[in-house]
């Protein structure tokens, strides 16, 4: 009976995570910051539109960041989070909640210093006026 609920609530929150992303896409309207090698409204792409501080990769990292991995991070450490706090008499289920936890820290540990590096080497090409260093403490801004 218990495995029959935990299915029904896996199936519930993948319907609701498949139904809200293309909402929360549909939230972003400034993402792409340039028109195309034209320039239809007058904004044309070059380098630093694409690869600049306020760039398009720049913007789909934290984007990412943002709108997808932070609410998974937390929704997995919810979910762990209540599940070694309800009793079970199995210690393997306490185990596996407590790895979950360890696995969604050092996940989250690892995006924020890839987003760290990936900004610090997006800042540094696309404009040489900034210190190496800017783009991380960007971050605290």
């Amino acid at each position: 009976m218990a495995k029959l609920k935990l299915k029904i609530y896996g199936w519930s929150l993948l319907i609701a995570l498949i139904l809200l992303f293309p909402m929360m896409t549909l939230a972003v309207s400034d993402l792409i910051p340039c028109d195309g090698p034209q320039g239809i409204d007058g904004v044309v792409c070059d380098f630093a539109s694409i690869f600049g501080g306020e760039g398009l990769v720049t913007k789909v990292i934290d984007y990412t960041i943002k709108f997808i991995i932070t609410p998974l991070a937390t929704i997995a450490i919810l979910y762990a989070g209540i599940r070694l706090v309800l009793p079970n008499d199995r210690p393997e289920v306490k185990t596996a909640m407590k790895n979950l936890l360890k696995t969604v820290f050092w996940g989250m540990v690892l995006v924020f210093s890839a987003y760290l590096i990936v900004q610090t080497i997006v800042t540094s090409l696309a404009d040489n006026s900034e210190a190496p260093g800017r783009a991380a403490l960007q971050v605290f801004d």
